[in-house]
């Protein structure tokens, strides 16, 4: 495509022309699905991804800021949200791993006892460190809950929680005597 016929295609974007988003839509899926893929690894994550940027592109009519190449900002926008995409993966790979040094292992059952024991290492601990640390720690990694939900429920900024998490972490580090 022309650098022209896209400032047209651009032009007609910008304006709300349906049968426009549908031309940009079926020209760069496969590129940007290529792109995903490519750093993601994962079938369904980059098809899903792919997908929900046009759907926020349409829905909060995001081409309308566009002043540069269609192209160019579509390809940055999805390889932007794989960025993203990755770092929280890796976020979540950390917040596993903190939990499992302090989660009972109830799947095994002749480690029972030593689960018992854990678990109520696990609650004497969180009576002694404050309070809104024990709940946010609960809610995080006892209900399974995201960082941003704790915040919903409790009421606090996400970075509220973020820090009353490390909190209860490092009183856990302490008191169970992990490094």
């Amino acid at each position: 495509m022309s650098q022209e016929e896209e400032k047209i295609l651009l032009s007609r974007l910008q304006s709300g022309d349906a049968t426009a988003f549908k031309t940009v839509f079926d020209r760069y899926f496969k590129l940007l699905y290529t792109e995903a893929y490519y750093r993601l690894k994962d079938d369904k994550e980059a098809e899903d991804l792919v997908q929900d940027f046009f759907i926020e592109c349409w829905e909060r009519q995001l081409f309308r800021s566009i002043t540069s190449s269609l192209k160019y900002y579509c390809y940055q926008s999805v390889r932007n949200r794989c960025i993203n995409r990755l770092e929280h993966r890796k976020v979540q790979q950390r917040r596993t791993d903190q939990y499992s040094l302090v989660a009972p292992r109830d799947y095994e059952p002749a480690n029972k006892m030593e689960n018992n024991e854990l678990r109520d290492q696990i609650e004497k601990v969180l009576e002694t460190i404050p309070t809104e640390s024990a709940k946010v720690f609960r809610l995080s990694y006892m209900e399974e809950h995201k960082r941003k939900e704790v915040a919903g429920i409790l009421g606090v900024s996400e970075n509220t929680v973020k820090t009353q998490l490390a909190r209860a972490l490092r009183h856990f580090r302490e008191k169970l005597h992990f490094k």
